[in-house]
């Protein structure tokens, strides 16, 4: 249900000293309407290698999921997915 601030409290949240400390890995993905798996995937990787620049359709790499598992692994992190339409599509 939109505007009940959802948003706002898990960024303040998200953004709280004690759970930047707490997680080593933390990442806020903002979900397009039309977003497929690996756009998702490609936009979540460039959050947590801290990439913040804008890509295209060909610029998604075909192994990013194994190589987001890679940066991941062994680590705690947080991955926030604002702003989801449907969760059956994920």
């Amino acid at each position: 249900m939109p505007g009940l601030e959802k948003t706002t409290l898990a960024y303040r949240v998200y953004n709280a000293k004690s759970i930047v400390d707490h997680f080593d890995v933390c990442a806020w993905c903002t979900v397009d309407q039309e977003c497929n798996e690996k756009r998702l995937l490609q936009k979540i990787f460039n959050q947590v290698i801290g990439l913040k620049e804008r890509f295209s359709e060909n610029d998604i790499d075909d192994d990013v999921a194994d190589k987001l598992r890679r940066q991941l692994f062994g680590k705690r992190y947080l991955i926030v997915l604002d702003d989801m339409w449907d969760t059956a599509l994920y």
